[in-house]
C-alpha cells in the first residue's frame, strides 16, 4: 500500500538501501487500485483528493494541475444517469435531491445520536422522499448511491458500521472536497510516481519497485 511504499521511498532517499518490501498481493497499491477499461482509466479504490489545505496528497500533486473538480464532470450537459432497467433520470433533479440527502448528515445533529450513521440517515432520507413525493426509481437510486457517495467522502465501506458521533467529529481539509484526477492522467496510481520521484523527473526515480517482492506475505517476525 501507499504507507509501505512511502516508507521504502523515504529510506532510499536517505541512502538506506538494505531493505526489502514484501507485498502479499500481485500488485502494489493496497486501496489504491487503478485499472484500464475500454481504453479509459478507472479508479476502483481511492478516487478523490478531499481538500486542499493540510492534505498530504494535494501538497504533493496539487501544483502540477492534474486534478479537476468532480462537480465539473457531473453537470447535466455532460452526465447521463440511467439504471439497469433503462430508466433515465433527470440529472438536475437527482443532483438537487442528492445534495439534500447529504445535508441530512452534514447539517444534522449526529453528535448527540446514539447509533450508526445508517440508523440516523435512512429514516430521515425516507422522510425527505415523502415530503418531496419522490418516485420509486429515484428513491431506490438514492438509497443505493447516497451511502456510496458518503463512503467515498468519509472513507467508510458501510454506514452501518460508522458511528454517528465519530462521523460528526470527522476532520475535513479545507478547499474543494471533490477533486479527481483529470481525464488523460493515469489515475490515482500516479501518486506512486510522485512518491518514487519518477514524476516529474524520471532520472531521479527511487528504485522502490526493485526492492519490492510481490506475492509474499509476512507469516513470522523474529
Amino acid at each position: 500500500g501507499v504507507s509501505g511504499f512511502t516508507a521504502a521511498a523515504t529510506l532510499l532517499e536517505h541512502n538506506v538501501t538494505d531493505l526489502v518490501v514484501l507485498e502479499a498481493s500481485d500488485r502494489i497499491g493496497g486501496r489504491i487500485h487503478t485499472v484500464e477499461f475500454g481504453g479509459v482509466v478507472l479508479d476502483r479504490g481511492a478516487e478523490f483528493c478531499h481538500g486542499e489545505v493540510d492534505n498530504a496528497v494535494y501538497d504533493l500533486i496539487g501544483p502540477y494541475d492534474l486534478l479537476t473538480s468532480y462537480d465539473t464532470l457531473t453537470t447535466p450537459n455532460q452526465c447521463l444517469s440511467i439504471n439497469t432497467t433503462g430508466h433515465v433520470f433527470n440529472v438536475t433533479a437527482l443532483r438537487e435531491l442528492g445534495m439534500k440527502a447529504f445535508q441530512i448528515i452534514y447539517k444534522g445533529n449526529l453528535s448527540h445520536f446514539n447509533g450508526s450513521v445508517a440508523d440516523y440517515f435512512f429514516p430521515r432520507l425516507d422522510q425527505l422522499f415523502e415530503e418531496r413525493n419522490v418516485d420509486s426509481y429515484t428513491r431506490e437510486a438514492l438509497r443505493r448511491l447516497a451511502p456510496l457517495w458518503e463512503g467515498a467522502a468519509s472513507g467508510t465501506d458501510d454506514l452501518s458500521v460508522s458511528g454517528a458521533w465519530g462521523q460528526s467529529n470527522y476532520w475535513e481539509c479545507e478547499g474543494d472536497y471533490n477533486l479527481k484526477w483529470k481525464n488523460g492522467t493515469r489515475g490515482y496510481k500516479t501518486i506512486f510516481d510522485f512518491l518514487s520521484k519518477k514524476f516529474p523527473n524520471p532520472s531521479e526515480e527511487l528504485p522502490v519497485m526493485n526492492k519490492t517482492v510481490l506475492g509474499k506475505q509476512v507469516t513470522r517476525i523474529e
